[in-house]
Formats: C-alpha cells, sequence, structure tokens
C-alpha cells in the first residue's frame, strides 16, 4: 500500500534572526506532528538568510537541525 506524505512548502521568505528560524523549526515540529501522516516532506526555495545568522547554532532540536541542513542547501 502507497501512503501519500504530507508536504510543507516554503518558498520566497527571510529569517531575520536566530530567534525567527527558531521558531520556525518550532512551528514546523507542530505542523508535523499534529497533521502529518507518517511522514512530512518539507521543501524550501528561494530563502533568505540574513548574513549575521550563524546556521551552526540551529542545533537544539531534531527539527532545528533538519531546517539548518535546508536552508544551508536552499536556493
Amino acid at each position: 500500500m502507497k501512503l501519500n506524505r504530507g508536504k510543507i512548502k516554503l518558498e520566497n521568505l527571510q529569517i531575520k534572526s536566530l530567534d525567527k528560524a527558531k521558531k520556525l523549526a518550532k512551528s514546523l515540529e507542530i505542523i508535523e506532528e499534529e497533521l502529518g501522516i507518517h511522514e512530512v516532506e518539507i521543501s524550501i526555495k528561494g530563502f533568505f538568510v540574513c548574513p549575521w545568522i550563524d546556521l551552526n547554532e540551529l542545533n537544539n532540536t531534531g527539527m532545528e537541525k533538519l531546517l539548518s541542513e535546508l536552508l544551508s542547501r536552499s536556493d
């Protein structure tokens, strides 16, 4: 049986501070836990991360680590 995965798409947004990035990670975690079926695919496109933000500091939770990876390779 094939499961249709939920999808969260975020495009053309700006991360203005580490605190905002942490809030985004927490929000994604809540959406995934409360609404996801089996697995949720998260895609990020066209994000701008302010240059003074150290994405390496986004590492306290699994979702923060995932968000850091996604933002690092966002086009």
